[in-house]
């Protein structure tokens, strides 16, 4: 009899440790941050990365097991270029430029190469892909005279003209796919750190305000804010000193080929441990 209540008494001490275990691998609470950095007509490489700008974030990952999790995060960040710094002579001749804040909302499925458990010493590193999906608010300003304008509601690929141009204004709020990878090493029971890279997939070409062609700058000029359309839309004749080259429908930019843009960083989590005791009542709960 006595065997049989040790028993027992192991047995649920096993279980609740059993519990606690995964409740401790369950829920993780973190902070990110790094570089981010856009592919667009402006930025097509990474060549020019004295354009990425510091980024950051908060997130909330859930492991489903070992190997499977779930995320959830936000994240800023911002991106710029500038055709001035430019090595080719059509970029350094059309002499456009922009920056944009980038504000991330995204969702995506991780999943670890190796089993990482940071209540097994062995455990303790894995590799990791993901894919997912998220929305991006994004808004490409320009400077102008000293301030930076906004460069959406101006049109300067005449989208307030959509009748005459047949482009319709883009959206600063878009879709984003992200996919991408990183290493996740846990220290401890509570901790794990890392580095990751995502490249975000969108669906649109404006990132920058730049996409297809040139229009006729008497056209912008009758719409609202012309002479400031016509200015931004065409700015050739700045750096070079030297007459416009925005010719109606000569190309501005690639419309064959939608934006991008990436995160590379470092990140640390932290896991809340719960542990539930049974009371004679069952309702009382003490917590780690």
């Amino acid at each position: 009899m006595q065997l049989y209540y040790n028993l027992k008494h192991i047995v649920l001490l096993v279980l609740l440790l059993s519990t606690v275990s995964l409740m401790a691998q369950e829920r993780e609470y973190g902070i990110w941050g790094g570089l981010s950095h856009s592919f667009g007509d402006i930025n097509y490489n990474l060549n020019s990365v004295q354009f990425s700008k510091p980024a950051a974030g908060l997130f909330y990952r859930y492991n489903k097991n070992p190997r499977i999790a779930y995320y959830f995060g936000v994240a800023y960040g911002s991106t710029a270029g500038d055709d001035a710094m430019a090595s080719d002579t059509f970029r350094l001749a059309r002499n456009l430029s922009f920056k944009s804040n980038l504000f991330e909302a995204t969702t995506r499925i991780e999943f670890n190469f190796f089993e990482l458990n940071r209540l097994r010493q062995e455990d303790w590193f894995s590799p990791f892909m993901f894919i997912g999906i998220g929305a991006l608010y994004f808004n490409p300003k320009a400077n102008y005279n000293g301030d930076w304008i906004e460069l959406q509601p101006l049109g300067t690929e005449g989208q307030q003209f959509s009748e005459l141009t047949g482009i319709d204004p883009y959206h600063r709020l878009q879709v984003i796919v992200p996919i991408g990878g990183g290493f996740k090493f846990a220290i401890g029971k509570n901790v794990t750190v890392g580095l990751e890279a995502s490249w975000n997939k969108l669906f649109t070409d404006y990132l920058d305000d730049v996409s297809s062609k040139y229009v006729d700058p008497t056209i912008l000029a009758s719409g609202p804010n012309g002479e400031t359309v016509v200015a931004l839309a065409d700015r050739s004749g700045e750096l070079l000193d030297t007459q416009p080259i925005g010719i109606n429908g000569k190309q501005r930019g690639d419309p064959n080929h939608d934006d991008s843009y990436m995160h590379a960083g470092l990140f640390i989590s932290y896991t809340f441990v719960k542990l539930k005791c049974p009371s004679p009542g069952g309702n009382k709960k003490r917590y780690n």
